[in-house]
C-alpha cells in the first residue's frame, strides 16, 4: 500500500478552493441530516 505525503498548497486560491470543497461538503451532509430529522417529526 502506497502512502503518498499531500503536497503544500502554494497560493491561496488553491488554499480557499480545498477549503470551499470541504465546508460544502459538510453544509450538505448537515442539511441532509436536518431534512431527515424534519421529515421523521413531520409524520410523527
Amino acid at each position: 500500500m502506497d502512502i503518498h505525503k499531500p503536497k503544500p498548497i502554494r497560493n491561496w486560491r488553491k488554499f480557499l478552493k480545498e477549503v470551499g470543497f470541504i465546508v460544502l461538503g459538510v453544509s450538505i451532509a448537515l442539511g441532509g441530516e436536518q431534512a431527515v430529522k424534519y421529515f421523521h417529526w413531520k409524520g410523527r
